[in-house]
Parts: structure tokens; C-alpha cells; sequence
């Protein structure tokens, strides 16, 4: 496990200072927003500090990532199918040179949700079909998969984060009881003892 403080010391670091700077924040803004002192930030920014688990529970909450990618512990991160659309558009927007603000207009988006790309935050289906449309690309060329493939795929996103959830236990917990018993959970009319 020596390589976890590693990770720590270098990956993490990198990504809260390129999302504060990609956001154009002050780190004011962020003390702000995430609750944590001012210095704190500056010290897990600039690698001086090692990061408290509330710290970086604070940090992903405030930016909309996960834990896991501001740590660097997503392992399969590389692997994911999001990750790898998000690394196309970007290589897209390179190849026509543009700059992110300026990408960020021509495919009609805010910089901060554009950034959001840039760090491997997977768009909504609607972002991804409104960046081919505008780049004059289609979808499968843009992603490398089809219209269908990529429905399934968020799909099947919703229902893992949905199962990531520990809030979401109970709901899982009825559901699974409704299949046990053979109901179908579209029918079951709430109030009714099952």
C-alpha cells in the first residue's frame, strides 16, 4: 500500500487545483463553498499537506466528482467507457486548436460544464449529441458507439449509481421483495401491505 500516499502527494493535488483554476475560482471560493479553511485548501493544493478523508469528502461534494477521481483511486477509471468519450472530445477540440473556452461556445456550453469533459466527467446524452452536431460529427464517430449503445450505457450507469447509494438500500431491499414474490413494481400502488 505504499503507493496510496504516493497517489495522494501527486494526483490529488493536481486535480482539486485544475478544477478550482479550470472554474476560475479563487481559493476563497472554495473555502467557502466546501467549509474547509482557506489554508487547508492551499496546502492540499500545493501537496504540503495529506488530505483528511472529510477533507476530500468536502472537496468531491463541492466540485460534483467522486472521491475516488480526486484521489486517484479509480482504478478503472483508464478502462471506463466514459472516460474514453471524454478523452475523444478532447482530442477533437485539439485537433481544430481550439482552446477550451473557445470549444466551449461552439459547441454552445458553459466553460465550467465544458471543463467538467476535460476531467473525465461523462456529458449527459443530450451534451453528447449537441457537441456532434455542432463539430458536424456523428455520434458513433464522436464516441465510438452507436445511439442504442450509448442509451443502454447510461442506463446501466443510473441503475449502478442508484445501487452506490447507501440511501438507496431500502428501495433495493423492496425491490427485491416485490421480485421474491413475483409483483411487478410498476403495478404496486403505494400504502398497499405487500
Amino acid at each position: 500500500m505504499e503507493n496510496n500516499n504516493n497517489v495522494l502527494e501527486t494526483i490529488f493535488p493536481h486535480r482539486i487545483k485544475a478544477l478550482r483554476t479550470a472554474r476560475l475560482l479563487k481559493l476563497r471560493h472554495v473555502a467557502e463553498g466546501s467549509g474547509l479553511h482557506i489554508s487547508t485548501i492551499g496546502n492540499y493544493e500545493a501537496a504540503q499537506k495529506t488530505p483528511s478523508l472529510e477533507g476530500v469528502m468536502s472537496l468531491a461534494k463541492f466540485y460534483g466528482v467522486s472521491m475516488d477521481f480526486l484521489t486517484g483511486f479509480d482504478f478503472e477509471m483508464e478502462n471506463d467507457i466514459g472516460i474514453k468519450i471524454c478523452k475523444k472530445i478532447r482530442e477533437l477540440r485539439l485537433e481544430v486548436g481550439y482552446s477550451e473556452k473557445e470549444f466551449a461556445k461552439l459547441v454552445n456550453m458553459q466553460i465550467n460544464d465544458y471543463m467538467n469533459i476535460e476531467f473525465g466527467k461523462l456529458p449527459d446524452m443530450e451534451t453528447l449529441k449537441s457537441i456532434a452536431f455542432y463539430t458536424m460529427k456523428k455520434l458513433k464517430d464522436l464516441t465510438g458507439f452507436s445511439e442504442e449503445e450509448l442509451t443502454a450505457m447510461y442506463k446501466r450507469k443510473k441503475v449502478v449509481d442508484f445501487a452506490k447509494d447507501e440511501r438507496n438500500l431500502k428501495y433495493m431491499e423492496l425491490a427485491m421483495k416485490l421480485k421474491d414474490r413475483e409483483l411487478d413494481p410498476d403495478k404496486i400502488i403505494l400504502g398497499v401491505k405487500i
